[in-house]
């Protein structure tokens, strides 16, 4: 026989040929087979594939599914992941009692089971299988579309697995493929804080518990610097000697200090350890003590000024050192018949110490190290910057957190004449003393600052850590090293300074206690890393350095690794942050409450500039927002993101020395990010479900007192909550009360108390908001100024007017034009500085025009001399602070001194008007032959001294516009009174240092600069509600209403208790001289928040109940104000979610300044069962039905009061068909229409004849997504219908009519009256009313079974009578009984009796009326029999029992026996109605 041999070698199933010509190699259908891929001889035949066996069960098992898994198959095991939740709403989290975890399964035996991770956390849900899953080496990756994508290192997870509490992965920042982000800045700041005893108004002394940590110069500031708090050292109080724990300091405190006053003593951490001296270091010769504190110097060999704190030291002879601590405190410095003269103050009494005439040092520097290792010139020249990152077990970094700003300490004290040395004369080796003004003149001639470079070259930068210890570090985020990391301002290159391992040697960490409004109530962790000016060991990639987020999407579907890349495709990138956010920017003085003065004392903001300020947001792994910006920014009375700083005028300036700077200063109207809105993608804050979010109070105490960091009482696990009382009543009833620490731990709703107070303690209960990983974590505050580059452009003075003397002769020969325009000299680096324009210049061109503008700030006007030489009253050229009110001077144009003719060359005082370069022969004397330049200049008499610095070397002159500063003159003028001439007068302009800013480049790039402000949310909104005078909060922001709510109703809310408002101190405002003023501003869908719907469509209203109480309403409205909930109503369209935002306009210290907050309410549909309305029994059904024709139409309400849509998205379907009282299935016999509710026949089976069915019908809303109302369980008979249980039970006991010459009556009716007259008339004709007996069929039935059924007429089914005459058995032979009935019929108990129909054969007949009976005496019962379809109630009625039989000794007999005619001798059950 032909054999066919077929090789599967394609391993390809084809099912679109015939396979009778079905290709070699291919098949036409498998099941359970595979192909061999041996290399032997049968290859490509088929190979059985083995079923499955259980080798491995994951604990729990009841309720998990496994919903990801990971074959890896070199070393033959699976990865699983599990869960016991599920809910299709991703923004729903698993609870804490849910099961999730990750587990491996060795696939070789004895197949065991290792734990890798378990915790809800995870999140893992049903509903979110895992499609996107990778093994690289040990890490596992993957991503459900849920959560974020994560990875795990699956022997770390192993090896370290002890318990749900006890493993290696613990928290979502552990697990996320995105690494925590570190968001704040590196501190350069030394703090130590103490507290101070009772110190009175004017001291200058103060008792500290602990003065460690505490130096000379440190700044004394409160240590509770939050907003709203009244600071009792607000000015720049500076610590001058330090005596065991008594701290001396100047000024004198402004206001008293209270016992156990908390204080700050803070200082840059910016540092000079490799010069010996300070900048204003000198060697003098002592001429005297006076009075033992003051120390004389006659002619001092000038090196530069003493200052406050300036340690006093001394060589030769007893030396006296630091150790002897001897200080300056103040100094006079001046003139005494004509000898200069210092008067030093110092600390302490320095008669023994310097007696004689010692050679003394004075401001030697406290920081100098002869140890110290680093370059002492490497940050003189630079800018520079600091950051860190962290770099975790993974070998991976993470972002690099916001830098510091420059980290620069100018020379000098950033002050001309603080200090020059003596300059070497080059010819000799004789010292040249230079004047206190020699550094001014430097400048000018040189056009640069010779000592504006960095002071400092070591710096101690605090990194700011998320842990208090190394471990903590390493175990909660798994960070291994620190790297530190440094960049110059004029480079883009960032680089790392150091590599800090935190785990050998484990580093220690230094803290700085907190209580502001931008760290909250915190002790902060640092590491301390001390920068030696040492040069940077690497540089940062270029992907690196530009790397603002880890590109890891907020959630993906799809994960796959591309080489040695993860890809992720279907993908949420970012979050939603809030479209604008109510804050105004100003500005205002730098202050000491502030630590960006402490830790840059000589930073300020730049005058005439604009800026814009704005806040990025981040969650906790960097992913960051965009710029927000002001939602006041086109209000027309509030400032907004955008602020313009003018220049100081000579009332906001003060003294320029004790002037401290210009700040920025931003004020947010109300918490920020806390919407959380799903359809928009607004995340709300981050929360790990652990840390306390704000205080409910229960119980108020008794006898407590205002403070902050108060204990708490918990008998939970959380740890670390501290409160501060914000107000009391006389009673000490806490009424105020506000987090200072938030801790972590607390459960929600926890019961908390208050420690101290009275026998009666102050409780409240905490809300904790559910764990939010993704939410906003922090922010930071940016700024875009554009306004860039410009120039401080020194020059030797300025020349108001022309350069000559006011003419003599009447009316003046010439003019000086003063105050039209002004004229300086411009050397060196300046003539780049002021370019001229040399676009349109001929080669004949000697002036030249410029197109820069010059805002003046040093101006050399005729100033009024105060004292000294010359005398009082006169006027002479000085330097001073010049405030231009925003005014530019525009230069007129540029030439050199010869092509100007201002200056002759050389320069002859006084010399009368003439023409430029006229010469002069001598008439006399020995010259008679030489010829020379008079001197004259053609615009009139020359000053008594030149006024232009390097005339005679033709330098170039700038002449600018002054017109517009008339009244604020630019410039001295030229007279005839010589500089330092010791007359009376007004002094010729001589050169003198001044200055002027060139106009800033605009740039038009749209950036914004990162600063160094930085924060939690939380804190911040934390102090935004403690420190508001409005309202911060509403009691309740979360409500539900029911679709069956109707119009005007306020009951039917959820929670139905309203809601009141909450003050800044967190108090529930239940009193106050003007209540809050809330309205509804806006409301919006959740599924469409950019569109507002019109005020008059509002479905909802406020309704406020008189006591400080808002209820939530519908409107009267019925169009807008009434609901149905639908397929669309839910996740993830809810459109039936509302946003109400309410404006709140309240002030809390009943002031005139009203404050205004919006706040969001969210109101949710919520869905209501279904009902079915019609859930009785079909009747008449029959086989017939069989063809598909309708059993029952069903009808429902999905609980809607809106007539018309009040069956909108019903959907029904069948449950599980059975034989009727049996448990016996019956499947694919029916089948009800989803929409319309038509119950008919279908499937393959058909319906028997004389069965009953239990028919489940199930009805849902929401198109079938929704609630369900309640099964109705139809019975569905087929054939006849069972009559009711009264009637089915036949006659009870043995009840006969059996008296001669009496009537009876048998009733089948729904009434319970038992007696004789029950049935009512009309009586037939002969018959007699009432009868003499009554047999009551519902009565007597109930009577015997207790059923209690509620009718006895035939409600359903055929009722077959059965109308019995018995002769009797003691009733003599021949005689018989006779009687006559009628059987009666009416439909309903009002209705009349008629003659009822009987069924005969499928026909009806009506039963005649009076018929008669007989029967014979001791013979068979006569017994006539009738069937009764028609539903009513019947009765049979009789005459009176008569015949022979009525005798002596006889007993004949009447009764009416009935069944079910259709269910002959079939007992009754549940299919008989009892009703």
């Amino acid at each position: 026989m032909a054999e066919i041999l077929n090789t599967f070698l394609k391993s390809k199933m084809n099912q679109d040929l015939d396979s009778r010509i079905l290709p070699n190699g291919e098949y036409r259908e498998a099941i359970n087979l595979m192909i061999s891929k041996s290399e032997g001889a049968d290859v490509g035949e088929f190979e059985n594939v083995l079923g499955t066996n259980q080798i491995a069960s994951l604990l729990p098992t009841s309720g998990s599914s496994v919903i990801g898994s990971c074959i890896d198959e070199t070393q033959n095991v699976a990865y699983v992941m599990t869960t016991d939740y599920e809910n299709i709403d991703s923004n729903t989290r698993a609870a804490s009692t849910n099961n999730c975890g990750i587990y491996k399964i060795n696939l070789s035996s004895p197949y065991t089971v290792s734990t890798l991770v378990l915790g809800s956390y995870l999140n893992f849900n049903k509903s979110f299988s895992i499609y996107g899953i990778n093994l690289i080496e040990n890490f596992l990756y993957w991503t459900d579309n849920n959560n974020q994508p994560r990875k795990i290192n699956v022997d770390l997870a192993q090896n370290n697995f002890v318990s749900a509490t006890n493993q290696y992965y613990l928290t979502e920042e552990q697990i996320s493929v995105a690494k925590y982000a570190p968001y704040q800045t590196a501190v350069l700041m030394e703090r130590s804080s103490t507290t101070a005893t009772a110190t009175a108004t004017g001291a200058v002394v103060m008792t500290v518990a602990s003065a460690t940590g505490i130096k000379v110069g440190d700044i004394i500031t409160d240590h509770n610097k939050q907003g709203g708090v009244t600071e009792l050292i607000d000015t720049l109080t500076v610590v001058t000697n330090i005596a065991g724990s008594v701290i001396s300091f100047l000024p004198a405190l402004a206001n008293a200090l209270p016992a156990s006053f908390a204080v700050d003593f803070s200082r840059p951490s910016m540092t000079n350890q490799g010069e010996r001296n300070l900048s204003n270091h000198s060697t003098q010769t002592v001429t005297s003590i006076q009075g033992n504190f003051i120390i004389r110097i006659n002619n001092p060999d000038y090196g530069g000024i003493p200052r406050a704190g300036d340690y006093i030291t001394k060589a030769a002879g007893t030396p006296v050192t630091f150790a002897d601590d001897v200080k300056v405190v103040s100094v006079s410095i001046g003139i005494y018949s004509t000898v200069p003269r210092w008067d030093i103050t110092v600390d302490k009494d320095v008669s023994v110490l310097l007696a004689g005439t010692p050679v003394i040092e004075i401001a030697r520097n406290p920081n100098f190290s002869t140890n110290w290792k680093g370059d002492p010139s490497f940050l003189e020249d630079k800018f520079v910057r600091f950051s860190y990152r962290f770099q975790y077990e993974d070998n991976e970094y993470s972002l690099m957190a916001p830098f510091s700003q420059i980290a620069f300490i100018p020379k000098q004290y950033s002050e001309f004449g603080a200090g020059q040395l003596n300059e070497e004369n080059a010819l000799s080796t004789a010292t040249v003393k230079n004047e206190y003004d020699q550094d001014m003149v430097n400048a000018y001639k040189s056009s640069i600052i010779a000592w504006f470079e960095n002071d400092a070259d070591n710096i101690n930068v605090r990194i700011p850590l998320p842990y208090s210890t190394a471990s903590l570090l390493g175990s909660n985020l798994k960070i291994k090293n620190i790297d530190i990391l440094y960049k110059e301002s004029d480079a883009l290159a960032v680089k790392v300074l150091d590599t800090v391992s935190l785990t050998n040697p484990s580093p220690n960490f230094s803290n700085i206690s907190y209580q502001d409004d931008l760290h909250g109530f915190v002790t902060q962790s640092f590491f301390d890393y001390n920068y030696k000016s040492s040069k940077p060991f690497k540089t940062l990639p270029q992907g690196q350095t530009t790397r603002v987020y880890d590109r890891v999407p907020v959630k993906a579907l799809a994960q796959e690794f591309v080489g040695s890349r993860v890809v992720y495709g279907n993908y949420l990138e970012k979050l939603t942050p809030p479209a604008s956010i109510p804050y105004n920017v100003g500005f205002d003085d730098k202050s000491t409450t502030y630590d960006n003065y402490t830790q840059y004392p000589y930073h300020t903001l730049k005058q005439n500039r604009t800026y814009q300020v704005g806040i990025v947001l981040s969650d906790i792994y960097g992913r960051q927002s965009d710029v927000i910006l002001s939602s006041n920014d086109n209000s027309t009375t509030s400032g907004g993101s955008t602020i313009f700083l003018p220049y100081n005028t000579s009332a906001t300036q003060g003294n320029v020395l004790a002037w401290l700077g210009k700040v920025l200063t931003m004020s947010i109207e109300q918490p920020i990010a806390q919407n959380v809105n799903y359809a928009t993608g607004e995340p709300g804050i981050y929360s790990d479900g652990l840390t306390v979010e704000s205080l409910d109070i229960q119980t108020s105490g008794v006898s407590y007192t205002i403070g902050s960091n108060i204990s708490t009482i918990t008998s939970g696990a959380g740890t670390g909550l501290t409160v501060a009382i914000t107000s009391v009543d006389a009673a000490g009833v806490v009424t105020g009360l506000i987090i200072n620490n938030p801790g972590s731990g607390y459960v929600d709703q926890e019961l908390i108390t208050i420690s101290g107070g009275g026998a009666s303690k102050a409780t409240f209960k905490v809300n904790v908001p559910p764990s939010n990983p993704l939410g906003w974590y922090s922010y930071k505050i940016v700024v875009k100024q554009q306004e860039q580059e410009y120039y401080n452009v020194f020059f030797p003075g300025f020349v108001n007017g022309l350069p000559v003397i006011p003419s003599s002769q009447t009316p003046p020969a010439y003019s000086q034009d003063l105050d039209l325009y002004a004229f300086s000299t411009i050397i060196g680096d300046n003539i780049n500085k002021v370019p001229r324009e040399l676009t349109e210049v001929g080669p004949t061109d000697l002036e030249y025009n410029s197109e820069e503008l010059l805002y003046i700030r040093i101006n050399n006007p005729d100033s009024i001399s105060a004292s000294g030489t010359p005398a009082t009253g006169n006027k002479i050229p000085r330097n001073v602070q010049y405030f231009p009110n925003n005014a530019s001077q525009n230069v007129l144009n540029i030439s050199t001194v010869r092509d100007t003719q201002l200056v002759a060359i050389p320069f002859v005082a006084n010399k009368e008007k003439g023409d430029y370069g006229q010469t002069q022969t001598p008439t006399v004397g020995p010259n008679t032959d030489v010829t020379s330049l008079t001197g004259a200049i053609p615009w009139g008499k020359t000053g008594a001294n030149v006024s232009f610095y390097g005339a005679d070397q033709n330098p170039f002159i700038l002449k600018f516009s002054t017109s517009n500063q008339s009244l604020n003159p630019i410039g001295s003028q030229v007279t005839a009174l010589a500089s330092g001439d010791p007359s009376a007068g007004t002094h010729c302009m001589a050169p003198i240092l001044t200055v002027a800013e060139t106009k800033p480049v605009f740039s038009l790039l749209d950036i914004y600069w990162e600063t160094s402000t930085t924060g939690l949310i939380t804190t911040l909104n934390r102090s935004i509600s403690n420190t508001f005078n409005g309202v911060t909060a509403l009691t309740q922001t979360n409500f539900t209403f029911p679709e069956n709510i109707t119009v005007s109703n306020t009951n039917s809310f959820v929670p139905n208790s309203g809601f009141q408002a909450i003050d800044g101190s967190g108090a529930v405002i239940t009193s106050a001289v003007t209540p809050p003023n809330i309205t509804i501003s806006s409301i919006r869908r959740v599924n469409d928040v950019s569109s507002f719907i019109p005020e008059l469509d509002w479905p909802f209203e406020l309704v406020p109940t008189g006591n400080f109480l808002w209820n939530i309403g519908t409107t009267s409205n019925a169009t807008n104000s009434q609901f149905v909930f639908t397929s669309n109503s839910l996740p993830v369209d809810l459109v039936d979610n509302y946003v109400i935002t309410v404006k709140v306009i309240f002030d809390a210290s009943n002031s005139s300044g009203l404050e205004t907050t919006f706040f969001n309410i969210n109101a949710n549909l919520t869905n209501v069962d279904p009902t079915i309305t019609n859930c009785g029994n079909p009747t008449g059904v029959t086989i017939a039905f069989n063809d598909g024709r309708p059993i029952k139409t069903m009808t429902g309400l999905n609980s809607s009061p809106i007539a018309s849509q009040n069956q909108v998205g019903l959907q029904w379907s069948l449950g599980t068909v059975t034989i009727f009282n049996t448990s016996t299935p019956a499947p694919n016999i029916f089948t009800i229409d989803s929409s319309t509710g038509v119950l008919s026949k279908g499937g393959s089976q058909s319906m028997a004849d004389l069965t009953s069915y239990t028919v489940p019908v199930n009805l849902t809303d929401c198109d079938g997504n929704g609630l369900s109302a309640a099964t109705c369980n139809l019975v569905v008979s087929v054939g006849a219908q069972r009559v009711p249980r009264t009637i089915c039970g036949n006659r009870r006991g043995n009840t006969k009519a059996a008296v001669c010459g009496q009537n009876s009556e048998w009733l089948f009716a729904q009434t319970n009256n038992n007696t004789i007259q029950a049935g009512g008339l009309p009586y037939p004709t002969g018959a007699v009313y009432p009868p003499n007996a009554l047999y009551n069929v519902r009565v007597q039935s109930n009577a015997v079974t207790g059923d209690n059924c509620l009718t006895g007429a035939l409600t359903q089914g055929r009722m077959e009578l059965k109308i019995n005459l018995d002769g009797g058995s003691t009733t003599p032979v021949g005689s018989d009984a006779i009687i006559k009935y009628w059987i009666q019929f009416r439909l309903t108990s009002g209705s009349a009796w008629v003659t009822a129909t009987a069924v005969a054969d499928g026909t009806l007949e009506t039963v005649t009326s009076g018929l008669t009976i007989s029967a014979p005496a001791q013979g068979a019962v006569t017994q006539k029999i009738y069937n009764f379809a028609q539903s009513g109630e019947y009765r049979v009625v009789t005459d009176y029992l008569r015949g022979t039989a009525c005798q002596t000794g006889a007993n004949p007999a009447f009764y009416v026996d009935f069944s079910d005619a259709s269910y002959p001798g079939a007992a009754c059950g549940i299919l008989n109605p009892c009703t």
